[in-house]
């Protein structure tokens, strides 16, 4: 009689409303909705807890799928009913020039399918880039700066040449241009703002060799 009881409580359980999402909260999410974060990881009121709650792993892959600006989903139940979903996002690199149109880039190298007829606002293009190896390093070395700096970037050129295979030309939302090297982008980039800062007037900061400014050629010294 006990486990008929005991059966019965807990097959009631799973057929009452306390064994199902009432109310989901979405944290950690800044470029994505919570709409997008719901939609991608199928977590809304209604689904069962118990395929929520422990199965962090599966709801990050399916999420993954679904929206890959999405990098990781963890999920704590709260109260008795109630679902805090926290995601991690992977931050958008900017945007890569495809002739006509651009596709956004992620932080960690991913270039999405969609395709978009004018950039999106704060985040740099990436202009004549034919190497994928030359631009996944640039995105690396991208991710690496601080925030302040990146916003400060308006369009990254892969602008070679035979002293340096791998320069780069950099339109700066301030007004100024930077030549840099790949491969120590991130690093010398750090001199960036304590330059600018001595700088009388708008100009070129070369941190191919050295870390050094010159103003442009029709303003006076």
């Amino acid at each position: 009689m006990g486990c008929f009881l005991i059966g019965a409580g807990v097959a009631g359980y799973f057929i009452s409303p306390l064994s199902h999402v009432q109310t989901v909260t979405v944290h950690g999410n800044d470029q994505l909705s919570v709409t997008q974060v719901k939609t991608a990881t199928k977590i809304n009121p209604g689904v069962a807890l118990w395929s929520v709650i422990g199965h962090d792993q599966r709801t990050t892959k399916r999420a993954e799928r679904a929206q890959p600006q999405i990098g990781k989903v963890t999920t704590k139940l709260v109260g008795l009913n109630s679902v805090r979903v926290t995601v991690k996002e992977i931050r958008i690199a900017g945007y890569l020039s495809t002739g006509q149109h651009y596709r956004r880039i992620l932080e960690n190298g991913l270039i999405l399918k969609a395709t978009y007829s004018q950039p999106g606002g704060g985040s740099p293009i990436y202009a004549n880039f034919k190497s994928g190896h030359r631009l996944a390093t640039m995105i690396a070395q991208y991710a690496k700066l601080p925030s302040a700096v990146k916003h400060n970037i308006s369009e990254i050129k892969f602008a070679p040449n035979k002293a340096n295979p791998e320069r780069v030309h950099l339109y700066m939302n301030d007004g100024n241009e930077v030549y840099a090297t790949i491969s120590t982008f991130a690093s010398k980039m750090a001199y960036y703002p304590g330059i600018v800062a001595k700088m009388k007037t708008k100009g070129v900061i070369n941190l191919e060799v050295g870390a050094y400014s010159y103003p442009f050629k029709n303003q006076n010294n």
